[in-house]
């Protein structure tokens, strides 16, 4: 999980920031972009932070720490998630190219989302271990 929000993803939000304010529509910015960039600049500082939690709460080794990898990987998940999607919906069709680092943010994502249960299943093993506690 750390490897999808390093600084190279903070670099990545930067160019997506840039790009959409290079794109116009009749002259003017794309009507709602600077609402979606508000919108995952938000997203991707709340699991920066909750990534940095995790990361100090293994090597304090707390209690409770696979109810935190849980939520963690869910919350990241669905972050990550609407980061890549609303990505692709700012630069439009073109996003989904190979051409754009869009397209493979994008496609990172997923595959990246998949790995060691989807954020669904960790939805549901948080809510098992939370009813076990």
């Amino acid at each position: 999980m750390e490897l999808t929000l390093s600084h190279e993803d903070a670099a990545f939000r930067d160019e997506i920031l840039q790009d959409t304010k290079a794109v116009r529509h009749r002259g003017r910015l794309v009507p709602g972009a600077e609402h979606r960039m508000v919108d995952m600049f938000i997203a991707h500082e709340e699991a920066l932070s909750l990534m940095q939690h995790l990361t100090l709460s293994l090597a304090a080794n707390e209690a409770g720490l696979s109810r935190l990898a849980s939520s963690a990987k869910s919350k990241i998940g669905h972050a990550g998630k609407f980061l890549a999607d609303q990505a692709v919906q700012l630069r439009g069709g073109i996003g989904m190219t190979d051409e754009l680092s869009v397209g493979h943010y994008f496609k990172r994502i997923s595959s990246i989302n998949i790995q060691f249960g989807d954020p669904a299943y960790h939805v549901m093993r948080y809510a098992q271990l939370d009813a076990a506690a």
